[in-house]
Protein backbone atom coordinates (compact mmCIF):
# COMPACT_ATOMS: atom_id res chain seq x y z
CA UNK A 1 0.00 0.00 0.00
CA UNK A 2 1.27 3.47 -0.88
CA UNK A 3 2.08 5.89 1.91
CA UNK A 4 0.33 9.25 1.97
CA UNK A 5 3.44 10.91 0.54
CA UNK A 6 3.83 8.32 -2.23
CA UNK A 7 0.20 8.79 -3.28
CA UNK A 8 1.14 12.15 -4.76
CA UNK A 9 4.43 11.10 -6.34
CA UNK A 10 2.94 10.51 -9.80
CA UNK A 11 -0.11 12.76 -9.55
CA UNK A 12 2.22 15.70 -8.87
CA UNK A 13 3.19 15.61 -12.55
CA UNK A 14 -0.36 16.48 -13.68
CA UNK A 15 -1.72 18.20 -10.57
CA UNK A 16 -1.48 21.72 -11.98
CA UNK A 17 -3.53 20.62 -14.99
CA UNK A 18 -6.04 18.77 -12.82
CA UNK A 19 -6.60 21.95 -10.78
CA UNK A 20 -6.39 24.38 -13.69
CA UNK A 21 -9.90 25.79 -13.16
CA UNK A 22 -9.27 26.78 -9.54
CA UNK A 23 -8.99 30.57 -9.18
CA UNK A 24 -6.17 30.68 -6.66
CA UNK A 25 -5.85 34.46 -6.92
CA UNK A 26 -9.46 34.95 -5.80
CA UNK A 27 -9.00 32.34 -3.09
CA UNK A 28 -5.96 34.21 -1.76
CA UNK A 29 -7.97 37.43 -1.72
CA UNK A 30 -10.70 35.73 0.29
CA UNK A 31 -8.23 34.40 2.87
CA UNK A 32 -6.51 37.78 3.07
CA UNK A 33 -9.87 39.37 3.89
CA UNK A 34 -10.25 36.86 6.73
CA UNK A 35 -6.76 37.58 8.06
CA UNK A 36 -7.01 41.38 7.84
CA UNK A 37 -9.12 41.90 11.00
CA UNK A 38 -6.40 40.17 13.02
CA UNK A 39 -3.02 40.83 11.38
CA UNK A 40 -1.32 43.04 8.79
CA UNK A 41 1.22 42.18 6.09
CA UNK A 42 3.95 41.57 8.69
CA UNK A 43 2.17 38.43 9.93
CA UNK A 44 4.11 35.18 9.97
CA UNK A 45 2.18 32.57 7.96
CA UNK A 46 2.55 28.80 7.89
CA UNK A 47 0.68 26.90 5.19
CA UNK A 48 0.27 23.18 5.88
CA UNK A 49 -0.61 20.53 3.29
CA UNK A 50 -0.02 23.24 0.68
CA UNK A 51 0.55 20.89 -2.25
CA UNK A 52 2.33 22.42 -5.24
CA UNK A 53 2.15 25.93 -3.81
CA UNK A 54 -0.45 27.31 -6.21
CA UNK A 55 -2.24 29.12 -3.38
CA UNK A 56 1.03 30.08 -1.67
CA UNK A 57 2.26 31.76 -4.86
CA UNK A 58 -0.60 34.27 -4.52
CA UNK A 59 -1.09 34.49 -0.75
CA UNK A 60 2.63 34.96 -0.02
CA UNK A 61 2.59 38.17 -2.05
CA UNK A 62 0.63 39.72 0.82
CA UNK A 63 2.70 38.10 3.60
CA UNK A 64 6.46 38.01 3.08
CA UNK A 65 7.12 35.90 6.19
CA UNK A 66 5.65 32.74 4.65
CA UNK A 67 6.51 29.04 4.93
CA UNK A 68 4.91 26.39 2.71
CA UNK A 69 4.77 22.74 3.80
CA UNK A 70 3.46 19.49 2.39
CA UNK A 71 3.96 15.79 3.03
CA UNK A 72 4.92 15.14 -0.61
CA UNK A 73 8.34 16.37 -1.68
CA UNK A 74 7.32 15.85 -5.33
CA UNK A 75 4.43 18.28 -4.90
CA UNK A 76 6.68 20.91 -3.33
CA UNK A 77 9.37 20.44 -5.98
CA UNK A 78 6.80 21.05 -8.73
CA UNK A 79 6.48 24.66 -7.54
CA UNK A 80 9.06 26.75 -9.37
CA UNK A 81 8.61 29.81 -7.13
CA UNK A 82 11.99 29.91 -5.38
CA UNK A 83 11.15 32.85 -3.14
CA UNK A 84 8.86 30.70 -0.96
CA UNK A 85 10.55 28.66 1.76
CA UNK A 86 9.27 25.08 1.56
CA UNK A 87 9.53 22.24 4.07
CA UNK A 88 8.39 18.62 3.82
CA UNK A 89 6.37 17.52 6.86
CA UNK A 90 3.18 15.87 8.08
CA UNK A 91 0.53 18.37 9.21
CA UNK A 92 -0.16 16.18 12.27
CA UNK A 93 3.55 16.25 13.23
CA UNK A 94 4.71 19.82 12.75
CA UNK A 95 8.49 20.11 13.34
CA UNK A 96 8.61 23.80 14.28
CA UNK A 97 9.93 25.28 17.50
CA UNK A 98 9.02 28.80 16.41
CA UNK A 99 5.46 30.09 16.42
CA UNK A 100 3.30 31.74 13.77
CA UNK A 101 0.55 34.35 13.66
CA UNK A 102 -1.44 32.49 11.00
CA UNK A 103 -1.73 28.84 9.98
CA UNK A 104 -3.52 28.04 6.70
CA UNK A 105 -4.78 24.70 5.43
CA UNK A 106 -6.73 24.98 2.20
CA UNK A 107 -8.76 23.03 -0.36
CA UNK A 108 -10.18 20.44 2.02
CA UNK A 109 -6.74 19.07 2.93
CA UNK A 110 -8.09 18.44 6.44
CA UNK A 111 -10.44 15.87 4.88
CA UNK A 112 -7.42 13.67 4.19
CA UNK A 113 -7.26 12.98 7.92
CA UNK A 114 -9.30 9.79 8.22
CA UNK A 115 -9.76 9.23 11.96
CA UNK A 116 -10.88 11.47 14.82
CA UNK A 117 -7.74 10.78 16.84
CA UNK A 118 -5.60 12.23 14.06
CA UNK A 119 -8.00 15.16 13.65
CA UNK A 120 -7.55 15.96 17.33
CA UNK A 121 -3.77 15.70 16.85
CA UNK A 122 -3.90 18.23 14.01
CA UNK A 123 -5.60 20.86 16.16
CA UNK A 124 -3.19 20.20 19.03
CA UNK A 125 -0.23 20.65 16.67
CA UNK A 126 -1.71 23.88 15.32
CA UNK A 127 -2.29 25.13 18.87
CA UNK A 128 1.38 24.46 19.68
CA UNK A 129 2.73 26.46 16.72
CA UNK A 130 0.34 29.42 16.99
CA UNK A 131 1.24 32.62 18.77
CA UNK A 132 -1.20 33.79 21.42
CA UNK A 133 -4.22 35.25 19.57
CA UNK A 134 -3.00 33.56 16.39
CA UNK A 135 -5.55 32.21 13.90
CA UNK A 136 -6.01 28.98 11.95
CA UNK A 137 -7.85 29.13 8.62
CA UNK A 138 -9.03 25.88 7.09
CA UNK A 139 -11.85 24.66 4.87
CA UNK A 140 -13.51 21.25 4.69
CA UNK A 141 -15.76 19.42 2.30
CA UNK A 142 -19.05 18.13 3.72
CA UNK A 143 -21.43 15.41 2.59
CA UNK A 144 -23.38 17.54 0.11
CA UNK A 145 -20.23 18.39 -1.82
CA UNK A 146 -19.12 14.76 -1.83
CA UNK A 147 -22.41 13.61 -3.29
CA UNK A 148 -22.16 16.24 -6.04
CA UNK A 149 -18.72 15.04 -7.10
CA UNK A 150 -19.70 11.38 -6.88
CA UNK A 151 -22.31 12.08 -9.57
CA UNK A 152 -19.87 13.99 -11.77
CA UNK A 153 -18.57 12.32 -14.93
CA UNK A 154 -14.85 13.00 -15.38
CA UNK A 155 -13.38 12.94 -18.88
CA UNK A 156 -9.92 11.51 -19.59
CA UNK A 157 -7.31 14.27 -19.89
CA UNK A 158 -3.81 14.74 -21.25
CA UNK A 159 -1.00 16.98 -20.02
CA UNK A 160 2.60 17.02 -21.29
CA UNK A 161 2.17 13.63 -22.98
CA UNK A 162 0.79 12.15 -19.74
CA UNK A 163 -2.74 10.75 -19.87
CA UNK A 164 -4.86 10.51 -16.76
CA UNK A 165 -8.35 9.48 -15.73
CA UNK A 166 -10.27 10.25 -12.54
CA UNK A 167 -13.14 8.38 -10.94
CA UNK A 168 -14.85 9.83 -7.86
CA UNK A 169 -17.22 8.01 -5.53
CA UNK A 170 -18.54 7.96 -1.97
CA UNK A 171 -18.41 4.96 0.39
CA UNK A 172 -21.45 5.98 2.41
CA UNK A 173 -21.10 3.39 5.18
CA UNK A 174 -17.64 4.73 6.06
CA UNK A 175 -18.26 8.35 5.06
CA UNK A 176 -15.22 8.12 2.77
CA UNK A 177 -14.87 10.03 -0.48
CA UNK A 178 -12.53 8.31 -2.94
CA UNK A 179 -10.69 9.87 -5.88
CA UNK A 180 -9.26 7.08 -8.01
CA UNK A 181 -6.64 8.11 -10.58
CA UNK A 182 -5.17 6.14 -13.46
CA UNK A 183 -2.06 7.85 -14.84
CA UNK A 184 -0.27 6.73 -18.00
CA UNK A 185 3.24 8.12 -18.51
CA UNK A 186 4.75 8.80 -21.97
CA UNK A 187 6.72 5.53 -21.79
CA UNK A 188 3.48 3.58 -21.33
CA UNK A 189 3.88 2.84 -17.64
CA UNK A 190 0.56 2.96 -15.80
CA UNK A 191 0.15 4.09 -12.18
CA UNK A 192 -2.97 3.97 -10.02
CA UNK A 193 -3.42 6.29 -7.05
CA UNK A 194 -6.38 6.23 -4.68
CA UNK A 195 -6.94 9.25 -2.47
CA UNK A 196 -9.30 8.94 0.49
CA UNK A 197 -11.07 11.80 2.23
CA UNK A 198 -13.12 11.50 5.40
CA UNK A 199 -16.42 13.37 5.41
CA UNK A 200 -16.68 14.21 9.08
CA UNK A 201 -19.82 15.82 10.41
CA UNK A 202 -19.60 19.52 11.13
CA UNK A 203 -19.94 19.01 14.87
CA UNK A 204 -16.88 16.74 14.83
CA UNK A 205 -14.74 19.73 13.91
CA UNK A 206 -16.23 21.97 16.60
CA UNK A 207 -15.62 19.29 19.21
CA UNK A 208 -11.99 18.69 18.17
CA UNK A 209 -11.27 22.42 18.02
CA UNK A 210 -12.65 23.01 21.51
CA UNK A 211 -10.77 20.00 22.88
CA UNK A 212 -7.51 21.51 21.61
CA UNK A 213 -8.26 24.73 23.55
CA UNK A 214 -8.91 26.71 20.39
CA UNK A 215 -12.18 28.44 19.60
CA UNK A 216 -14.18 29.13 16.45
CA UNK A 217 -14.48 32.80 15.51
CA UNK A 218 -16.41 32.14 12.30
CA UNK A 219 -17.62 29.27 10.15
CA UNK A 220 -18.68 30.36 6.68
CA UNK A 221 -20.42 28.52 3.86
CA UNK A 222 -18.71 27.92 0.52
CA UNK A 223 -16.08 30.71 0.65
CA UNK A 224 -18.73 33.34 1.31
CA UNK A 225 -19.96 35.13 4.44
CA UNK A 226 -23.09 33.11 5.18
CA UNK A 227 -23.02 30.94 8.30
CA UNK A 228 -21.95 27.38 7.50
CA UNK A 229 -24.15 24.46 8.49
CA UNK A 230 -24.23 20.67 8.18
CA UNK A 231 -26.09 20.90 4.86
CA UNK A 232 -23.50 23.28 3.33
CA UNK A 233 -21.34 21.80 0.56
CA UNK A 234 -18.17 23.23 2.09
CA UNK A 235 -17.31 25.45 5.03
CA UNK A 236 -14.46 27.81 5.86
CA UNK A 237 -13.33 27.99 9.49
CA UNK A 238 -11.62 30.88 11.25
CA UNK A 239 -10.23 29.49 14.51
CA UNK A 240 -8.29 31.42 17.16
CA UNK A 241 -5.95 30.70 20.03
CA UNK A 242 -6.24 32.64 23.27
Amino acid sequence: MLTKAEKYSTLAQVYSHLMRKVTYDKWAEYLTDLIDPFFDETASVLEIAGGNGSLANHLSINYKNYILTDLSIEMLKSNLNNRIKSITCDMTQLPFKRKFDVVVCAFDSVNYILIKKKLAKLFTEVYNVLNENGIFLFDVSLEKNSRRHALKKYRPAKFKQIRYEQNSYLIESKRLHVNDFKITLPDGKVFNEKHYQKIFRLNDYFYAIEKAKLYVCDCYENFGNRIGKETSPRVQFVVRKG
